[in-house]
């Protein structure tokens, strides 16, 4: 089936033919040409105002933290989208879809092979032959970064090829993929900008994964689907606002750097999890199932016709948001009613 799109509210260079969600649909049935003009469909994300009044489906896809990015938290409320995807929580309910940024920057059409070359990658290597740590960032305005960095280099030399805290020449430089680079350590500092809210992750984690780093985290990627991809223990957290958790992840990886064995038994573990490939799959197959509903109900404006009303009785309830603006980093979230 061909169907219209288009998108607002993106960063600058987005490309929305070539998401996962889109390319996944496109694999089973679809078809997507992009029309501003005239679109039957119209994905929305958070950077701006949303002030559409079209007759277009209205599909919301959050890859921001909803507690820094508030407005597309408040349309959800307003019962203002069609369908919800992306950093989302489990909810059991037709208008929300969770689709991690992991699976866009993973492979999600093989993620068998993916999870076993990674898996195989990390049992084989020699932590001898790795250098100690490195955090690529273009900025810390959120205070997560500086201070696990201040932390951890009493230990060794951290690296810093990005815009902060640059230390060392950049990747980019040297004619180097970031993966690449980062396949050169042991540790990754890779926080989120901020904790989030319940179900954000970002592609971080992921990154780290594919390149056989150990993340040293804020975040969360924790939710017992996300905690069935990726094995939790393999996973460094700290909380730079709390004082026991910082020493705790000092602690850590001081312990794993002064044992090699230790160190090479920790570095060792599958990155990923055996019940990985299922999720991944039950995933994307929820978005397909939940995409095609969508469509099928509402055929009628897809065909332009103005005779069906779309039906907006659907009782939200359930899944609304009870926002509550957080100190940063604390845990506390948006909370489902």
């Amino acid at each position: 089936m061909k169907l219209k799109i288009w998108y607002y509210n993106f960063w600058n260079h987005f490309k929305l033919l070539e998401r996962s969600f889109t390319q996944y649909l496109s694999d089973n049935g679809y078809e997507f040409e992009l029309n501003e003009s005239n679109p039957d469909i119209i994905f929305f994300n958070s950077f701006g105002q949303i002030n559409y009044t079209g007759d277009a489906i209205k599909i919301g896809y959050v890859t921001e933290d909803m507690h820094r990015f508030s407005g597309i938290y408040h349309k959800i409320n307003e019962n203002f989208f069609d369908l919800v995807i992306g950093n989302l929580p489990i909810i059991d309910n037709n208008k929300f879809c969770k689709h991690p940024l992991y699976i866009n920057s993973g492979n999600y059409k093989e993620p068998l092979l993916m999870i076993n070359q990674i898996n195989n990658f990390v049992k084989d290597r020699d932590t001898n032959n790795l250098k100690f740590c490195n955090l690529i960032a273009s900025h810390d305005n959120y205070g997560n970064r500086k201070p696990i960095l201040d932390k951890l280099s009493d230990i060794a030399f951290i690296e810093c090829p990005g815009k902060f805290n640059t230390n060392v020449e950049s990747f980019d430089d040297k004619g180097l993929s970031k993966r690449d680079y980062l396949k050169q350590f042991i540790f990754t500092i890779c926080p989120e900008n901020h904790f989030g809210h319940e179900g954000y992750t970002s592609e971080k984690l992921l990154d780290a994964a594919l390149t056989g780093c150990i993340p040293i985290y804020l975040g969360r990627t924790d939710d017992t689907q996300d905690s069935k991809v990726f094995n939790q223990n393999r996973i460094i957290r700290y909380n730079p606002d709390n004082e026991e958790s910082m020493n705790e992840c000092h602690k850590k990886v001081l312990d794993l750097m002064n044992n090699k064995d230790k160190l090479k038994e920790f570095y060792q573990q599958p990155i990923f999890n055996d019940e990985a490939e299922d999720i991944i799959k039950y995933l994307l197959n929820d978005l397909k199932i939940k995409f095609d509903n969508l469509i099928e109900s509402n055929i009628d404006k897809i065909n332009k016709s103005d005779n069906i009303k779309q039906d907006d009785s659907i009782d939200t309830s359930k899944f609304l948001f009870n926002f509550e603006e957080p100190k940063n980093n604390t845990t506390e979230t948006i909370k489902y009613v």
